[in-house]
């Protein structure tokens, strides 16, 4: 079953008709790998989905790249 939370006031002004949203919790080695690679995170403003959660209105096509070169070479060392 997917945890979930129910929906900001704002939440609900942007998205009418939606009242519950998924809850993830990232991982924190790789909440670790994204912030090196530059992806940017939400503080713990109201209207947002809380902290820890990346802002997916940047542009993020070198971090992403980035990201996946960080994810690989993690991944190298442990085999």
């Amino acid at each position: 079953m997917i945890k979930t939370r129910r929906t900001t006031r704002q939440e609900k002004i942007v998205n009418p008709g939606v009242y519950e949203v998924p809850v993830f919790r990232m991982e924190p080695e790789i909440r670790r790998l994204a912030k090196k690679a530059g992806f940017v995170f939400w503080g713990n403003q109201e209207w947002g989905p809380g902290e820890d959660h990346i802002d997916w209105a940047c542009n993020y096509d070198k971090e992403i790249i980035k990201f996946a070169e960080l994810l690989r070479k993690k991944y190298e060392k442990e085999d």
